[in-house]
């Protein structure tokens, strides 16, 4: 059966009872504070994007909860929350049999995944140090279904492939940074080479305990063993458990310290602060990288208005240029 409710199109049918499919990413039981009444929470998604839903108590079922990672078909009420997000009052659930698994993976296309691909390796292979090319190309080979896993799962990148545009952009950022400073900041008296290989491949591990935190899709969730650790310290882990796995090419205790330092620096706290330009250099393209991804989010989200819009759960005013400006 063709779909042809989408999440990004459900404004259209506010206050209106529809009838359509999604996968159910998340469902979770719940009860109100007033009265202690249960319901479910729901995460739908298609390819357009996500949607929250709630099943309450006299609808709910036990098998509900099995439906999850599956196509389910809705009947539900458009509603809006309290913050002006729209929202299904889901009053029937159940698992869908005709389907295409296409339009319910919000992710890359394959000529995008390959697009990405390509730029991933094009980094892995322009580090020269033969110690780090190997740590991280061992790493990176050995990642079944590297196009299916998000960045995060309600953040930026939440979809499918959203690991690898992440890691890739990351990696370009900080590298045209580190170009731009090596040739336009010259100081007569200063004459301090950069180290693009230690850069390079601080950028391209930086993130790399996502792979521990979320599955791939389509059914991306979080992992329940990585909850006690947060992406910082998977991430660390996750580059001292492959430096004993992959020994063809021993790396150097500086080496390997310089780059956990450059990992640590991404997640800055008390105790971690910058001491190479190359560490000050990947923090602030994570930074700049993120923020303009929220920002993007936001107006996206108000994409059918234009000029300077006040959006409520941002806080704040966004400029929608007009279409052709």
């Amino acid at each position: 059966m063709a779909k042809e409710i989408y999440a990004a199109n459900i404004a259209e049918h506010f206050t209106k009872t529809v009838e359509t499919t999604f996968l159910l990413r998340e469902i979770t039981k719940k009860e109100t504070q007033e009265n202690k009444k249960q319901y479910y929470d729901i995460l739908l998604q298609d390819s357009s994007g996500t949607l929250w839903g709630t099943i309450w108590e006299e609808l709910m079922s036990d098998c509900h909860e099995s439906l999850k990672g599956k196509v389910v078909t809705v009947k539900a009420l458009v509603t809006k929350d309290t913050k002006g997000a729209f929202r299904l009052v889901v009053r029937l659930m159940e698992a869908s049999e005709d389907y295409q698994m296409a339009d319910y993976i919000n992710g890359l296309t394959e000529k995008e995944s390959a697009k990405f691909t390509e730029i991933l390796w094009k980094y892995i292979n322009s580090i020269k140090n033969e110690c780090y090319r190997y740590l991280v190309s061992s790493i990176y080979k050995d990642i079944p279904e590297l196009d299916q896993f998000p960045a995060t799962l309600k953040k930026h990148h939440n979809f499918s492939g959203g690991f690898l545009v992440y890691t890739a952009s990351v990696t370009c950022l900080a590298n045209y940074m580190l170009h731009s400073l090596s040739h336009y900041n010259i100081n007569p008296s200063y004459n301090i080479p950069y180290q693009a290989d230690l850069l390079t491949a601080g950028a391209l591990l930086h993130g790399i305990g996502t792979i521990k935190k979320y599955t791939p899709s389509p059914d991306m969730h979080r992992i329940p063993e990585s909850i006690p650790l947060t992406r910082y310290k998977l991430s660390i882990q996750y580059i001292q458990d492959a430096v004993c796995k992959y020994r063809e090419v021993e790396i150097k205790t500086e080496e390997l310290n310089l780059l956990l330092h450059m990992v640590g620096c991404v997640y800055e706290n008390t105790e971690r602060k910058p001491m190479l330009r190359e560490a000050v250099i990947l923090k602030e393209a994570v930074q700049l990288h993120e923020q303009i991804e929220f920002l993007e989010y936001f107006i996206h989200a108000n994409c059918d208005k234009n000029g300077m819009v006040y959006d409520k759960i941002l806080g704040n005013y966004i400029y929608i240029p007009k279409e052709g400006v």
